[in-house]
């Protein structure tokens, strides 16, 4: 959904915002830090604000599945860092 490229030379794309199905459910996550020092941090505050109203609007319908297994991987993946 939202695709950052990670230096000019590599030019990995790395997903920011992602949205899928999982099971039965529907998940939107991002790596960006959209909740501290929400005072001072207008542009995260807005971008958290659309996020969640889309999230929660009909709109919301994301083609991609994960599998729950995937999900649970690379989540722990996450914690090892």
């Amino acid at each position: 959904m939202v695709q950052v490229i990670d230096d000019a030379g590599r030019a990995f794309r790395l997903g920011a915002v992602i949205e899928a199905r999982v099971g039965s459910g529907k998940l939107l996550a991002t790596s960006f830090d959209l909740e501290s020092s929400p005072d001072r941090r207008l542009p995260a505050r807005q971008l958290r604000h659309s996020l969640l109203q889309y999230a929660g609007s009909r709109q919301f319908e994301p083609a991609a599945e994960l599998s729950l297994e995937f999900l649970d991987t690379i989540l722990r993946a996450g914690e090892k860092q």
